[in-house]
């Protein structure tokens, strides 16, 4: 039996005052909690593709994809509304203009 392989991240960029703990090129294994404190900006790379973790709070490097929570909002219009969403961008009716 193969042994099984756990995938893991890598920090492509790091501000803040963690930054030191989790300098660029660092390397993450799975399952490896990421903790940060208030003005930390962490970008990892891992099998998913690319996330940022921003600000104080504690990380799972699970390769986990909860990137695109913005899409449901934006399928939910465009079924209710298909002339709200055009080629994947929001367009504004002219009633929601505020340059009246």
């Amino acid at each position: 039996m193969a042994p099984t392989v756990l995938a893991q991240a890598i920090v492509v960029r790091s501000t803040g005052p963690s930054a030191a703990t989790y300098p660029k090129g660092k390397k993450l294994a799975a399952g490896t909690s990421v903790t940060l404190k208030t003005g930390d900006m962490v970008t990892v790379l891992d099998k998913a593709g690319s996330r940022v973790l921003r600000g104080a709070g504690s990380f799972t490097m699970d390769s986990r994809v909860l990137r695109d929570r913005g899409i449901i909002p934006l399928l939910s219009r465009s079924l209710s509304s298909p002339q709200a969403v055009r080629a994947g961008a929001a367009i504004r009716s002219s009633s929601d203009r505020s340059d009246r």
